[in-house]
């Protein structure tokens, strides 16, 4: 069996919700065909935390946006970059004997993991170039910190989530 895989945010979903965007209308397409195929499976891979599922699969059912499979990142995992993280999900894909047809992407550090691994990615323009490398950034530090720091790290990624979810 095939699959295909989709990141959500400013992939599937944009980051304001009133931006027309010629590109997710692409991505949205593209997922659409792939869920046309009886013998592809649609997998959304996300970096969102875990515990915000509910309100994901709620704002992505909102948006018409159907799929087969979700992905989040574990809870309390906020130092693990997300090419490390979709890396292994997309070991776990492969080792369940699924054939990744292509993925599509909007990190540029995200799309060259995909491409280094033989998965063709469509990679979408980086809108939020300066944050994502804030949080490479960060996430690289993120263990050397003392707790009460990683724990304020930790409220301020919930929070963004949370309130792109609620925009």
């Amino acid at each position: 069996m095939k699959a295909a895989i989709f990141d959500i945010d400013d992939t599937l979903l944009s980051s304001k919700e009133d931006e027309e965007d010629d590109f997710i209308q692409l991505a949205r397409n593209l997922l659409d065909r792939a869920n046309e195929d009886e013998e592809t499976l649609t997998v959304l891979l996300t970096a969102r935390a875990e515990e915000i599922r509910d309100e994901t699969i709620e704002k992505l059912n909102e948006a018409g946006i159907n799929f087969d499979r979700l992905y989040m990142r574990p809870e309390n995992r906020f130092e693990v970059r997300d090419e490390v993280y979709k890396k292994s999900v997309l070991e776990d894909l492969r080792s369940e004997g699924l054939d990744i047809s292509f993925a599509v992407d909007d990190k540029n550090f995200v799309a060259e993991m995909w491409r280094d691994n033989n998965v063709t990615c469509l990679k979408l323009p980086e809108r939020q170039y300066l944050r994502n490398r804030f949080y490479r950034k960060t996430r690289k530090l993120y263990p050397l910190l003392p707790r009460p720091l990683q724990r304020l790290f930790q409220r301020y990624y919930r929070y963004r989530y949370r309130k792109r979810i609620k925009d």
